[in-house]
C-alpha cells in the first residue's frame, strides 16, 4: 500500500486531468449545481474548473506499478475485469453482472490486486471494456 493516498485526477469535458502534489480537489452542492475545483493550500486560493468529477488514488498499484484510481477498469489473468470504486467496506472491484463468470460479484481490492492484475483503462476513457470481454 503506498502511503502517499491524497493524490486525485479529474473528467473535465473529455480529458483527464493528474494533480500533483499541492492540489486538493473540492466539489460543492447546492440546490441545483454541483461545482467542482481545485484548493491550493500553499496560495490558499480556490479555482473552480466547470464540472469535473474527481477521483481518489486507492493507495495501491498494479503489476505495472501504475497507480490505480476509482473508476479504474482492472484486468486479473484472463478471467475477471472489473471497475474500483468506494464502498461502505472501502475500497472494491466491482465485476459487471453480465461478465461475471461465476459467483463473485466483486471483491476487495487488495484481494483482487495480485501478480497478473493490471489496468486496462477507465469508465470515463474506455467504457467500452466493459461491455464485452477482453481477450
Amino acid at each position: 500500500m503506498d502511503e502517499d493516498r491524497l493524490q486525485f485526477r479529474a473528467w473535465n469535458s473529455g480529458k483527464m486531468i493528474y494533480f500533483d502534489k499541492g492540489y486538493v480537489g473540492f466539489m460543492t452542492t447546492d440546490e441545483d449545481t454541483t461545482k467542482a475545483g481545485l484548493f491550493f493550500p500553499m496560495m490558499n486560493k480556490k479555482f473552480y474548473m466547470g464540472s469535473m468529477l474527481v477521483m481518489q488514488y486507492t493507495g495501491s498499484k498494479d503489476k505495472h506499478g501504475t497507480r490505480v484510481f476509482d473508476g479504474d477498469i482492472l484486468q486479473r489473468g484472463m478471467e475477471y475485469i472489473g471497475v474500483v470504486k468506494w464502498d461502505d467496506d472501502g475500497w472494491v472491484v466491482s465485476i459487471p453482472e453480465h461478465l461475471q463468470i461465476d459467483m463473485f460479484t466483486g471483491f476487495k481490492l487488495n484481494s483482487f490486486l495480485q501478480e497478473e492484475t493490471v489496468i486496462i483503462g477507465n469508465i470515463h476513457e474506455n467504457p467500452e471494456l466493459l461491455t464485452e470481454r477482453v481477450a
